[in-house]
């Protein structure tokens, strides 16, 4: 199914929805909130550096996408140009990763590949959390879940938390 977008410049609306990996780019500072979905091409390292330059006031995001990335990042050796291009979303305070593969909790949480320093709001199956912060002892993933103040799991799960949960989330 494609999707196409109309709009006029300016664009005065804070919301933008379901915009997907055909994205042409451009500047959008009034949108706060940006809905991407898109569940035949993958959304890649790249792309989420457009969208970062594209809405930079952008205050929530959510990522709709089941596919997989095909250039992974994080588990490979970075090369010292690949760790300058660290994405940074500096007004993002929530992100909602619920209905997205793994691959994009990754991608956002952790610090080799995007920067969230005002993230305090985070949606996401709890065990994709587990796995790509390795238990909650990885280190490249705490500096963008420390500020993290609310959770909200797919599905509410019973956990006893433990003590690595609660050093990477001090302020839940």
């Amino acid at each position: 199914m494609r999707r196409c977008h109309v709009y006029s410049v300016p664009l005065n609306m804070e919301c933008m929805r379901h915009i997907s990996h055909g994205f042409p780019g451009g500047t959008f500072i009034n949108v706060r909130i940006l809905s991407m979905l898109d569940d035949s091409h993958p959304f890649e390292h790249n792309f989420f550096a457009q969208i970062s330059r594209s809405f930079p006031l952008l205050s929530r995001l959510i990522v709709r996408n089941t596919t997989p990335q095909k250039e992974k990042r994080s588990h490979q050796l970075l090369k010292l140009e690949e760790i300058s291009s660290v994405i940074e979303y500096s007004h993002l305070v929530e992100l909602n990763c619920i209905h997205a593969h793994i691959d994009y909790v990754e991608q956002f949480l952790s610090n080799v590949n995007t920067c969230l320093p005002c993230l305090c709001k985070l949606h996401v199956q709890y065990e994709h959390l587990v796995t790509v912060t390795e238990n909650f002892t990885r280190n490249t993933t705490r500096m963008n879940c420390v500020k993290v103040k609310h959770i909200t799991f797919y599905h509410e799960v019973a956990m006893a938390r433990s003590k690595d949960f609660h050093l990477y989330f001090p302020l839940l």
